[in-house]
């Protein structure tokens, strides 16, 4: 995905094309593992069609690197809070997460 987003701004795709293809498909799938720009990390559980950068993020892991307990685990919908965004992805076993974890 981000070798077509790079192919797009160099003008060798069609932006139409690209944001028609992201409709159908996701910038980050849900399930995705993914460090955000405050320290957290966590998994996408939704995607978000008008803004694809910024889908809704279950935190399961703070900025300090420690998994939260399952009480303080919340959700971030970065299309709402405009100063958090996805800094990487980051591999699906990152930090001994499930599949399922965070689901």
């Amino acid at each position: 995905m981000e070798l077509v987003i790079k192919m797009t701004r160099q003008g060798l795709i069609s932006g139409e094309f690209v944001k028609a293809f992201l409709e159908y498909t996701s910038l980050f799938p849900i399930g995705s593992i993914v460090e955000l720009s405050n320290g957290c990390r966590g998994k996408i559980i939704t995607a978000n069609i008008t803004s694809f950068a910024k889908p809704v993020v279950r935190i399961l892991i703070g900025p300090d690197g420690k998994a939260l307990p399952p009480a303080l685990i919340y959700e971030e919908d970065l299309a709402a809070d405009t100063k958090l965004q996805i800094m990487k992805a980051l591999a699906s076993d990152f930090n001994g997460l499930s599949l399922m974890e965070g689901f």
